[in-house]
């Protein structure tokens, strides 16, 4: 079996609105103001969403005002929209009010950042079907991923031929409303019936094979079957 990263214009591409996401769990959360009444979200220098209300609220229910700031996660993220959140500032720590974001970018901070976030016009949303969550329990606290959106068509954008499987990717409908977009990796079958040429080295793939290690990264190369049987004279 070998994997390779899915286009994002792909059939079965997946996207989501939320703005915050489990691997973000190890990022800081940087909030700052963006005008006088709204706030944004940064992660990692990326702008993710900005929001209109900054607060927190407290195991016991107090909800209180936060402050513009640096923040970590206290534990993974609900990948839905209003999913639980937990933040600290080193001190306290609260659940976000609100939840998880979802994603709205101002067409200001697109422009400014248009060297790393990057922009895919999708179709209409009838051409995407919905995804449930998936639930897992990993300490006793059961969190959900995976939400989302899946096309059921190509899409069509000449950003598809030179946009890699980014975090920083959006997606935006022809109603204006803007998806993340959600990388997956695809597994292709390497059977008797089906072979891949070269173990996928020559299809693009990841992790064709088996992956070099200690004993073996001195000899263990992958070899293209075609240029292999030439030389045997086969």
């Amino acid at each position: 079996m070998s994997t390779k990263p899915r286009n994002p214009c792909q059939v079965r591409s997946r996207w989501r609105k939320h703005s915050l996401f489990q691997s973000d769990y190890s990022s800081k959360l940087v909030v700052t103001m963006f005008n006088e009444t709204s706030y944004l979200f940064t992660i990692d220098g990326i702008p993710r969403t900005v929001i209109n209300s900054f607060q927190g609220r407290y195991d016991n229910g107090i909800v209180v005002n936060l402050l513009v700031g640096t923040y970590s996660f206290l534990w993974w993220t609900n990948e839905y929209i209003g999913g639980d959140v937990a933040i600290t500032n080193g001190i306290d720590g609260w659940y976000l009010v609100g939840g998880n974001p979802a994603l709205r970018l101002p067409q200001t901070i697109i422009d400014q950042y248009n060297t790393t976030i990057k922009i895919i016009q999708l179709p209409e949303k009838q051409y995407f079907q919905q995804i449930e969550p998936t639930a897992f329990d990993p300490k006793g606290e059961q969190f959900y991923y995976g939400v989302g959106i899946m096309s059921t068509v190509s899409i069509t954008d000449p950003m598809c031929q030179s946009t890699s499987s980014s975090m920083n990717l959006i997606g935006i409908f022809p109603d204006n409303d803007q998806y993340y977009y959600d990388p997956r990796i695809i597994l292709d079958q390497n059977t008797l019936e089906q072979p891949i040429p070269d173990g996928g080295g020559l299809s693009g793939t990841l992790c064709s094979n088996v992956a070099k290690n200690f004993l073996s990264r001195t000899f263990l190369h992958l070899k293209c079957i075609a240029r292999h049987m030439h030389s045997n004279n086969s």
